[in-house]
């Protein structure tokens, strides 16, 4: 695997789960890849390429998650970040509707929200043009030099968080059964490679946990936390039919996403 397009290949669709969301649904490996090609889909429409930029709220949800996936596979740049927030327009934002009072309507910027339907007719509604669209992975178009997640700072390719990845799934021996709790911010590209591409690599899962963690706290196999993070450990028979052990940590200093491909972000064309 050298592209993230890889690790969504049609024959690593199977019935094992790839996603826990803060509800506790699962989706599995079949419905997540056959909704990350739609989204990818989605957001060709929306005029996302290769050298434009994605900007994504950093809600560990099952959309956010969809918009990186299918950015990658156009061969985009996700920015987990208000889009405001960058010096350059994004050609595409993704946010939940309950957020749209912060967001002004941009011509440079499609704008499309989830979690419900927006009022102005100029912003996409998110899950409806998902769930009607063509599930058929694209061919890839760009390679594994091509950037692929931003920070404030640097840029990152489909070659770097591949081999970032594998480095974390060799050295954790993550496996399919493997269940990784992501706690830190999707904002840092090292808590997406350690969080969302290394269970994706290993055919592992990855766990969203709750929000309201005091009062149910998430399971998992390994929680992937910020450097100065602490992660839940305990498991609520409530919240997870299936018993957990308590979770290793690894943090985002571990993650060997040392050195950035591209210093600056690239501009939206």
């Amino acid at each position: 695997m050298e592209i993230v397009n890889d690790i969504l290949a049609r024959d690593r669709r199977g019935d094992s789960v790839a996603l826990v969301t803060p509800s506790g649904r699962e989706r599995s490996y079949r419905e997540l890849l056959t909704n990350a090609w739609k989204a990818a889909n989605v957001l060709r429409h929306l005029g996302v390429h290769q050298q434009t930029t994605v900007s994504v709220t950093p809600r560990k949800q099952l959309h956010p998650l969809l918009a990186f996936l299918g950015a990658a596979q156009l061969g985009a740049v996700t920015r987990f970040t208000h889009p405001h927030s960058l010096a350059d327009r994004p050609r595409a934002a993704v946010v939940p509707v309950e957020e749209l009072t912060d967001f002004e309507i941009d011509a440079e910027t499609k704008l499309t929200c989830y979690n419900g339907a927006a009022e102005s007719p100029e912003i996409v509604h998110w899950e409806e043009e998902l769930w009607s669209e063509n599930p058929a992975q694209a061919p890839a178009t760009h390679g594994a030099e091509t950037p692929v997640i931003g920070s404030e700072s640097a840029v990152y390719t489909h070659l770097d968080i591949i081999d970032a990845g594998r480095a974390i799934t060799s050295e954790h021996e993550f496996g399919t059964n493997t269940t990784v709790a992501v706690h830190g911010s999707l904002a840092d590209p090292r808590i997406v490679v350690g969080g969302i591409v290394a269970p994706l690599l290993s055919g592992g899962t990855i766990l969203f946990p709750s929000a309201d963690l005091e009062s149910e706290p998430t399971p998992g196999d390994i929680a992937m936390i910020d450097d100065g993070g602490a992660a839940e450990t305990s498991v609520s028979e409530a919240s997870c039919a299936v018993s957990y052990p308590d979770p290793r940590s690894i943090t985002a200093s571990q993650i060997p996403l040392w050195r950035p491909s591209i210093c600056l972000l690239p501009c939206s064309i």
